[in-house]
């Protein structure tokens, strides 16, 4: 064999390969474009979850600070109930039982006030959180699933089409 030979064929081959890398090009760009157009989708998704964070961050506090508030009324309210019935047993002594009974019955319904006021702030926090939790991932199970299996099925026909295009 000669060189002009072995030289034609080696040039032959350049040609078919650069063909056969040039088939392949349109493939290997629809891949990038589907990964590019996955990777936004994908970000998309962590903004959402990242505004849904801070929104329950935010809610948490807004209640603590509401809990903490009622506490503090509720204890003030206590002290101004047991200041006035110190004050009414100094006033009055053993001459209105009925006064001293009527003051005990509204530091009951204080009390029961208060306490019924925590309970409802305590299970506000979680339920709200858990509500947020929900829907945060129902809006990232709806923003991506459907979208992200179809882009990487498209991702993996076409990067099956392009092992074949480059075996050929």
């Amino acid at each position: 064999e000669t060189l002009p030979l072995a030289y034609q064929r080696l040039q032959d081959t350049a040609e078919a390969s650069k063909a056969a890398a040039r088939a392949v090009m349109p493939e290997v760009e629809a891949i990038e474009t589907a990964s590019t157009a996955a990777l936004a989708r994908l970000q998309e998704a962590e903004a959402l979850v990242a505004q849904q964070r801070e929104e329950v961050r935010h809610f948490v506090e807004t209640a603590g600070a509401a809990l903490n508030d009622s506490r503090a009324t509720a204890e003030a309210l206590n002290r101004e109930i047991e200041s006035a019935e110190t004050q009414a047993l100094a006033l009055t002594g053993a001459t209105a039982p009925q006064l001293i009974d009527a003051l005990m019955r509204i530091k009951d319904a204080a009390n029961q006030a208060t306490e019924h006021a925590r309970h409802a702030l305590a299970n506000v926090v979680p339920e709200a959180a858990n509500s947020l939790g929900v829907q945060a991932r129902e809006a990232m199970t709806a923003a991506l699933t459907a979208q992200v299996e179809e882009q990487m099925a498209d991702i993996a026909r076409k990067a099956e089409d392009a092992v074949v295009a480059a075996q050929k």
